[in-house]
């Protein structure tokens, strides 16, 4: 969305012009944490919490907005990514104030009001406008001009075929800064995809723009949307819905093989208490056989008191048996579980 000009309810712009061209005036904060403002002479127009997502216009702008998120967390660098923000600057001396759909500032910008760039400040790197029949003229035209003069290293237009006034724009425009302002970036028409590539070198990524219907432009889901590429790996940055469904798909297999896990660990739980059994059952029945069946209870009481790691093998106790009492061999049991002649 874009504002315009208009300085009806400002502040003098004479009085703006001299604060905000001050050459000896230094920010009083760094330029990586910008503070932000919501007052009367700098009004945060819209709130980002108050979009909400009901056509394509909102639905490029949120990709576009968790796509930069995304793409620009990896690399460190600060950062912030505004939807709709308010951004006031001076322009030849005059105040002037623009709402992008979407920008992306070199900085941090502390609260939720409108951003104003003072002198000495670091310019937006990058900005989008998703055009309106309302808006089309003015983002094509002098807010081109705005952009360029402040220093705006690439901008970009696309059409989201809202209206049929917007039917002859054209889909996907871009523009990058060079000595003398901005210069048009070509466009490629990619006929696999039927859709319009535009190259950002301050992305990295191709911006992707699909041939779009008045049939199809303005029914979220259908509407296919734009998409940013990697140049290094040519894979396409996905929505936030699609991340989402991949993430619960990934999350659904992960369950599934914890859930094999889990029977698995349970069938081997059941073979270590069926051959905890059998071999106490045998070692009782040897040892039944050679004394009696109060000296084998016994050695099953020593035998239920220890882990099954460290009970004596069937060879070991039936050499216990070849003892000639029983007490024998109830003291060899229990001097090998450390027991001595204790009960």
């Amino acid at each position: 969305m874009t504002h315009s000009p208009s300085l009806a309810g400002k502040p003098d712009p004479g009085v703006l012009s001299e604060v905000v061209t001050d050459t000896e005036m230094k920010p009083a904060y760094p330029v990586t944490w910008m503070p932000s403002w919501n007052t009367p002479e700098y009004p945060a127009e819209v709130e980002e919490e108050d979009l909400s997502l009901t056509d394509a216009h909102t639905h490029i702008c949120h990709y576009f907005r968790y796509a930069l998120e995304t793409l620009l967390a990896r690399l460190g660098a600060p950062f912030t990514v505004a939807l709709d923000r308010s951004l006031y600057f001076d322009w030849h001396g005059l105040a002037q104030h623009v709402s992008p759909d979407v920008v992306v500032y070199p900085f941090y910008i502390q609260g939720s009001g409108s951003v104003r760039l003072q002198s000495g400040d670091p310019s937006p790197r990058w900005i989008m406008e998703v055009f309106s029949s309302a808006t089309v003229a003015q983002d094509r035209g002098e807010q081109r001009d705005w952009f360029a003069d402040l220093g705006v290293e690439e901008y970009w237009t696309c059409n989201p075929m809202a209206s049929p006034e917007l039917q002859d724009q054209p889909l996907l425009e871009g523009w990058h800064r060079v000595a003398t302002g901005f210069q048009a970036i070509p466009l490629i028409w990619e006929p696999t995809t039927r859709r319009w590539i535009g190259r950002s070198t301050v992305l990295q990524h191709d911006l992707c723009m699909p041939l779009l219907s008045l049939d199809t432009a303005w029914h979220y889901p259908r509407y296919p949307g734009p998409r940013l590429r990697s140049w290094e790996t040519e894979l396409e940055l996905p929505t936030y819905h699609e991340q989402r469904g991949t993430i619960d798909e990934q999350q659904g297999t992960i369950d599934e093989q914890q859930g094999t896990i889990d029977s698995q660990h349970q069938v081997i739980q059941a073979l270590q208490q069926d051959q905890h059994r059998n071999t106490r059952l045998a070692l009782m029945q040897l040892v039944q056989a050679r004394f009696d069946t109060e000296t084998a209870r016994l050695l099953g009481h020593w035998l239920d008191r220890r882990d099954m790691t460290s009970w004596p093998d069937i060879g070991t106790v039936y050499t216990w048996t070849q003892l000639a009492q029983a007490s024998d061999f109830l003291q060899a049991v229990r001097d090998h579980f450390g027991h001595g002649s204790s009960a």
